[in-house]
């Protein structure tokens, strides 16, 4: 984030307020007015999207994930397992556009929440 947005978005403590901070560097949908923007503006605005999106998408997959990896798991000692050959991490990473890690992470705190 360039020093000119980091400052105009500064809580009382000194920290950068994320939600002003990356509501503000999202630029307009003008293709004119994302082409005056310089490279840091432009690197600011894709990470504030980036975030935006994957804080949406986690919310949306953390049960998904949690269950289609437990599902998977029970079968895994059957042996009438049809397309889950390679288990959870292995579909992961044929279908869908995040990490292993990241799915795993993610189901991990999905069902960590259920336990409290």
């Amino acid at each position: 984030m360039t020093k000119r947005l980091e400052s105009a978005h500064q809580a009382p403590n000194g920290t950068l307020d994320e939600n002003v901070a990356s509501h503000s560097a999202m630029p307009a949908s003008s293709d004119s007015e994302i082409k005056k923007l310089d490279e840091m503006e432009l690197k600011a605005a894709i990470k504030s999207a980036w975030k935006k999106h994957e804080r949406l998408a986690k919310k949306d997959m953390e049960p998904l994930l949690y269950w289609l990896r437990a599902k998977l798991g029970e079968q895994n000692g059957r042996t009438e397992i049809h397309d889950t050959v390679g288990g959870f991490g292995a579909w992961v990473e044929d279908h869908l556009y995040i990490s292993r890690r990241n799915a795993d992470q993610w189901s991990d705190e999905y069902g960590d929440s259920r336990k409290t």
